[in-house]
């Protein structure tokens, strides 16, 4: 359902947008909202004086997750705009693009080999540099900024993202199933214990899942 913030796009009158159609659906609602996901916006999604944080004084199991569908190059790029000479069009902007998240989080970027292979495909697409605000720039360090932000950035918005590790509780994975066969991993339901205690039944889940583990079927 589509609602006009246009208006007024602070956090209280979003927020207030988004009771006023969750209240069409009674009190019942509350302890049923266990979730709410928007992009990267400060207004949206930061920790303090913001949508999320409003909603959830009322539906305290709504709690925040970084919206996978958001795209990775407007997390990129609004991180990389934050950099002067990238602001100013520098020649570094096509290496965002050939640059993913998973590299990020589990890769150092900050080396000359990384830096050759992306200022080489960098120019093989836009080509050298050839104004003389762009043969200026050490693109070598302005590269390690704007790694170094971008990492800074993707670390912030998804710094949340293992405290749902108990997701994994009911992946149909038979390799895991296997592996949990002696026992439920008990840092995933504590972790689950602390956002949704109150819905659930623990010790009757935990026994449900070790029949799942163990059946061959799943």
């Amino acid at each position: 359902m589509f609602s006009n913030v246009s208006t007024d796009r602070t956090a209280r009158a979003i927020c207030d947008a988004v009771k006023r159609l969750l209240s069409k659906y009674g009190e019942s609602v509350k302890a049923k909202l266990i979730m709410q996901t928007y992009d990267g916006a400060a207004v949206m999604s930061a920790h303090l004086n913001d949508v999320q944080t409003l909603v959830r004084q009322d539906y305290a199991f709504a709690f925040f997750f970084h919206c996978g569908a958001h795209r990775l190059n407007l997390v990129l790029c609004q991180s990389a705009l934050n950099i002067k000479e990238v602001k100013l069009g520098g020649n570094i902007s096509p290496v965002l693009s050939l640059l993913s998240l998973r590299d990020f989080l589990k890769n150092d970027h900050c080396n000359d080999t990384a830096f050759e292979t992306c200022y080489a495909a960098a120019e093989n697409r836009v080509g050298v540099p050839f104004r003389r605000s762009e043969q200026i720039i050490n693109y070598k360090l302005l590269y390690c900024e704007v790694i170094d932000t971008i990492v800074g950035m993707v670390n912030n918005r998804f710094q949340d993202d293992d405290s749902f590790s108990f997701l994994d509780l009911l992946k149909v994975n038979p390799k895991i199933f296997t592996k949990w066969q002696s026992g439920v991993p008990a840092d995933k339901l504590q972790l689950l214990r602390e956002k949704y205690g109150p819905l659930f039944d623990i010790s009757s889940l935990e026994s449900q899942l070790m029949f799942i583990y163990k059946d061959h079927s799943f």
